[in-house]
């Protein structure tokens, strides 16, 4: 899931619609096997319950919300993902007044692709960045708990203000809500890898987009690897609660 971002104040619909499509994509990781850890139904509802709460959140509140289907394919593949565009005035048609909220939570959509945007999912995401101007892009994943700024593909971030900027947000914002318990920096530095052709790094590079981010929003580093489940997502009430 990701979300684009140009409206400095999201309001608590907004972040009752993020609370939803975090937990939509929560809810999809049940679907996959093989987790030691049983996943607690009280916790985790179905991905198709919690995709019908966000289309009702939507019908009412259509004076500010409207919900599209994107699909694309590729050789046989295809993918959809929902984008939900919240514009705090209906009659505001300026894409600078717009934020707009990408749900993509099919755990089985797998195709690496053979090219660059040879992808469906890719296509989409490349089309929706062409298709307004976005200030600000977050992409939301879990596996640790982060706050990165380019670059994936290498170990370092941009040079000039702008970078500084980045950096400067992402600290202020880990200091005032999260009390420094977040990594922050590239990715590429800090999660022991680099990663190539990554939504972040094309925004900043190609689509220019300022501002591009990836939240790392939870992580069970004592977890085993055997247990996928928990490694990602929390388990406990409290735990699943706080996050």
């Amino acid at each position: 899931m990701a979300l684009t971002s140009a409206h400095p104040a999201p309001p608590l619909l907004v972040c009752r619609l993020l609370a939803l499509a975090l937990t939509l994509a929560l809810a999809s990781a049940r679907k996959i096997p093989a987790s030691i850890t049983p996943i607690s139904r009280d916790l985790y509802h179905s991905s198709d319950s919690i995709l019908g709460e966000i289309k009702a959140l939507v019908a009412r509140n259509s004076d500010s919300l409207t919900m599209d289907t994107v699909r694309a394919s590729n050789k046989g593949y295809s993918a959809e993902m929902f984008v939900v565009t919240f514009n705090h005035a209906k009659e505001t048609v300026e894409d600078g007044s717009k934020i707009k909220i990408m749900l993509d939570y099919n755990p089985f959509e797998e195709d690496p692709g053979t090219a660059p945007f040879s992808e469906p999912e890719a296509q989409i995401m490349q089309e929706l960045s062409k298709s307004f101007k976005p200030h600000i892009w977050v992409n939301v994943h879990s596996g640790m708990e982060a706050l990165f700024m380019p670059y994936d593909h290498k170990n370092t971030t941009p040079d000039g203000a702008p970078s500084q900027l980045m950096r400067s947000l992402l600290e202020n914002l880990n200091r005032r809500h999260f009390q420094d318990s977040c990594l922050v920096g590239s990715g590429g530095g800090a999660v022991g890898y680099l990663a190539h052709g990554t939504t972040t790094d094309y925004l900043y590079d190609i689509a220019k987009v300022p501002m591009p981010f990836t939240f790392e929003i939870y992580g069970d580093e004592k977890a085993s690897t055997d247990d996928c489940f928990k490694m990602f997502n929390p388990v406990e009430k409290t735990t699943f609660d706080s996050h």
